[in-house]
């Protein structure tokens, strides 16, 4: 396929591809009646929303490595029908799932407002400016060498292509007043990833707010970063895993356990693109291996703490959109408990 379609995708290995943690019959059965309790070992179950996909890569490597078995843990991960965070509440609130590694969107937050129970309770990426950028605001290629474009500053009155993403949009209207424009000074332009790369090559739109794997995809074409999402919030929380009250109140144990398994997997992730990591991230997530080589790797967190005063930030701008009725503190959407109790797993990591 051109990478000029508007329905690229990143590079797939479809012949072979093996996802040994996705169960169909569990996927299939999963919002009407839930999991199985636990396996022919006796071990119980965990029933973790996922995307097979590379930013999950801490979950995916302690999968495959055997670290949740390790701690007696039988874990099984399904992905969300449409990929959606949000559309796993009710699952998780009701116990039919028990984790869900997503973004901490309005929709939780706006339900733990409302008394849910439901909380974040590690690390799942950050936004950090670094040589390698998970996320950007790019540019036209032609804008950038007339220099017509040098910075974000210089985006007034141009169309800019966005996510529908919620906290894609608040990094992106951040990142417009920190340059001294108002958000509603620039023409955004709603456009699936896939199809940001087209919309730049045919002149549709003059920039883009993108992560990966599309960003690589864009930078190779030749169109140039402006500005890193990392710079615009240095540090902020990018992703979190969330408990339900399985795991927060019925099995905290249970809870425990599955994080000192997922921070090994982070421990494993930080030794970055070795020929293991690539090798077991190939099978699972089905991208192919040369791609994963090239793409950003968002950090995560060795210790698994989350960046609470971003997510107060994020609120706060949630509020003044008419997204949220209020902030939620820190004490009603993080339970650090669980990262608490595995501080040993962190200081034996290499």
């Amino acid at each position: 396929m051109s990478r000029r379609a508007a329905g690229w995708t990143a590079p797939m290995r479809t012949a072979g591809r093996t996802a040994p943690m996705l169960t169909a019959g569990c996927l299939t059965t999963l919002l009407a009646a839930g999991c199985a309790s636990g396996d022919a070992e006796g071990r119980p179950r965990v029933v973790v929303s996922a995307r097979t996909y590379f930013v999950n890569a801490p979950i995916l490597l302690a999968q495959a490595e055997g670290y949740f078995e390790e701690e007696g843990i039988d874990v099984r991960i399904v992905e969300s029908p449409g990929g959606s965070t949000t559309q796993m509440l009710p699952a998780l609130t009701a116990g039919r799932v028990d984790v869900v590694a997503g973004s901490p969107t309005i929709g939780f937050l706006s339900a733990m407002a409302q008394g849910a129970r439901v909380r974040f309770v590690v690390d799942r990426g950050r936004w950090r400016s670094e040589p390698c950028s998970y996320g950007a605001i790019v540019a036209r290629r032609d804008l950038v060498r007339s220099g017509a474009v040098r910075s974000v500053a210089d985006l007034g009155g141009r169309r800019v292509a966005l996510h529908s993403n919620v906290l894609d949009r608040y990094t992106y209207e951040t990142a417009l007043r920190k340059a001294g424009l108002a958000p509603d000074s620039v023409e955004d332009v709603q456009v699936p990833p896939p199809s940001v790369l087209d919309a730049l090559d045919r002149g549709a739109v003059d920039a883009a707010s993108i992560i990966e794997p599309w960003l690589t995809h864009t930078l190779a074409a030749g169109h140039e970063i402006v500005l890193s999402a990392g710079e615009v919030t240095p540090n902020a929380q990018l992703g979190v895993l969330t408990f339900g009250p399985r795991l927060l109140d019925r099995e905290p144990d249970l809870g425990r356990r599955f994080i000192r398994g997922y921070l090994r997997g982070v421990a494993r992730y930080a030794e970055g693109k070795t020929a293991r990591n690539l090798d077991v991230l190939e099978r699972v997530t089905g991208m192919e291996r040369d791609f994963l080589a090239r793409i950003c790797w968002p950090p995560f967190q060795a210790d698994g703490r989350i960046d609470s005063d971003g997510i107060v930030a994020f609120q706060r701008w949630a509020v003044e959109q008419g997204l949220l009725d209020e902030v939620v503190p820190e004490s009603g959407f993080w339970d650090p408990r669980f990262v608490d109790a595995a501080r040993d797993v962190v200081e034996a990591a290499p």
